[in-house]
């Protein structure tokens, strides 16, 4: 009899683990996200309290898992590749890339889910959702944001002040040198400036814009297309950024520092290249230094612009409709969305009479990443921010100047593996500060694309973007 007792605890305290750990019927499925970021020491305790809400409203519960930034990457490409289940990533067309993702069969086809009620497209308006289509197909959720791209050159006040530095004088990145010099010489701890925005954003600025993320770049106004390295004002943003290098405005361990958002947090940069949003008070989310800006430049938007932020499904999930499910909720369920956002109130935030957010990044709770969640318009507004932060945000989206591009999904099914391998050395020669022979490190680059496969990926982008341009009547301004 006693061992017969013992029998039926041991299998009641596995069915309980089975419902734990989720295997069993809805009311056992945990569904498993991954997020770039830094482990929350008290994200267990908000588990907790979202997971009362998604078990009474979706019948599951949630493991999010944050993977290191600068991780990140590489980390999903191996989780892909391996087939290991799980229900939930982020993805984008510059981290965990959604296109390669997608021709991988790595992510989920969510288009029957999407199509089934619409009510997705009452938070992502369907031009956006279309941008990010393959093959007419949905892969993933654009996290509504800011959609069009300001970028601003961002310079801490104090020094500023310090230096008589008027930096609504500035018209070109190159304008701030003075500054940079006189930081330079006269602090010991600060780096003039950082580079993270690299020479890509710079260009793309001049009216370039850069094609399927492989080094291929066309013109707004002449329609014409280079690689990267015969575009001049690539090679021209390349020299004065080495020069700068060489005159110390740029920390000497650039090359290997890899992931320099600590520092950038702890404000030991001077100057910075940086989006602007409305409501931004700091280019990185810094909370005890001031900033001043000036915004230079706003980027061509195309209907891709959803993909710089997206949820996807994991072609593996054993349970992709309660995973989309979930997509929607944290687009659409303001509380739920907050307290995956910023925690507990009382315990990780307090709110102000006004009912704006005063967070604790102490607090054991901050992943200070609204916009990796779910549709940012309904976070919970910052102290100090304008009431109508959103509203002014919504605004600007509408204000994009589309590129001539808009509209276009190119069709990488034939060249989708070479331009896996020119991405791959993009990345393995992405120092061009360093190099003491520039001109030989070029050479010994642009071999390596060719025989990658350059010159036919090149003809098939120039081929679909032209038919493109054809199609919709869209011709060069300028010659």
């Amino acid at each position: 009899m006693k061992r017969l007792i013992a029998l039926v605890c041991i299998i009641c305290a596995a069915a309980s683990l089975f419902t734990f750990t989720g295997c069993g019927g809805d009311e056992g499925t945990e569904l498993l996200w991954y997020i770039p970021g830094d482990a929350q020491p008290d994200q267990e305790a908000v588990m907790t309290e979202v997971n009362k809400i998604l078990k009474e409203k979706l019948g599951v519960t949630l493991n999010i898992q944050f993977i290191p930034t600068s991780a990140y990457a590489e980390r999903m490409k191996m989780t892909m590749a391996s087939g290991k289940e799980y229900d939930l990533c982020f993805t984008s067309n510059w981290l965990n890339y959604y296109d390669q993702a997608v021709d991988n069969e790595a992510l989920y086809d969510i288009t029957e889910f999407v199509e089934k009620d619409k009510s997705i497209y009452d938070v992502v308006p369907e031009t956006i959702m279309n941008g990010i289509k393959k093959d007419g197909k949905i892969y993933g959720i654009p996290n509504m944001q800011i959609l069009v791209s300001p970028l601003a050159v961002w310079a801490r006040k104090d020094l500023l002040e310090k230096y008589d530095f008027d930096l609504q004088s500035v018209e070109k990145i190159t304008d701030i040198e003075p500054f940079l010099a006189s930081v330079k010489a006269g602090e010991t701890d600060i780096f003039p400036f950082r580079t993270k925005w690299g020479p890509a954003m710079w260009v793309n600025a001049k009216n370039w814009g850069e094609c399927s993320a492989c080094g291929i770049w066309y013109n707004y106004d002449t329609l014409e297309f280079k690689p990267w390295y015969e575009v001049p004002e690539y090679q021209e943003y390349i020299e004065d950024f080495r020069d700068w290098y060489r005159k110390g405005y740029i920390r000497k361990d650039q090359a290997s520092v890899g992931d320099d958002s600590t520092d950038s947090k702890q404000n030991k940069y001077a100057v910075q290249m940086a989006g602007y949003k409305p409501g931004q008070k700091t280019p990185d989310n810094q909370t005890n230094c001031e900033y001043d800006y000036k915004v230079l430049f706003t980027l061509p938007m195309n209907a891709g612009a959803g993909a710089a932020t997206m949820t996807a499904v994991s072609a593996t999930s054993q349970n992709p409709e309660k995973a989309y499910e979930l997509i929607k909720l944290m687009n659409t369920d303001k509380e739920l969305y907050n307290l995956v956002c910023n925690g507990i109130e009382g315990k990780h935030y307090e709110l102000t009479e006004e009912g704006k957010i005063i967070p604790d990044p102490e607090s054991g709770y901050h992943p200070d990443s609204d916009w990796m969640f779910g549709c940012q318009f309904n976070a919970l507004i910052d102290e100090g921010m304008d009431d109508d932060v959103w509203e002014q945000t919504i605004a600007l989206n509408a204000t994009g100047v589309p590129s001539p591009s808009d509209g276009l999904s190119y069709d990488d099914s034939e060249t989708g593996p070479a331009i896996a391998n020119l991405r791959a050395i993009m990345d393995e020669y992405s120092d061009f500060m360093t190099p003491a022979d520039y001109d030989a490190y070029l050479a010994k680059y642009k071999k390596a694309m060719e025989e990658a496969g350059m010159k036919e990926v090149y003809a098939d982008i120039e081929k679909q973007y032209k038919a493109h341009f054809k199609e919709n009547g869209i011709k060069p301004k300028k010659k």
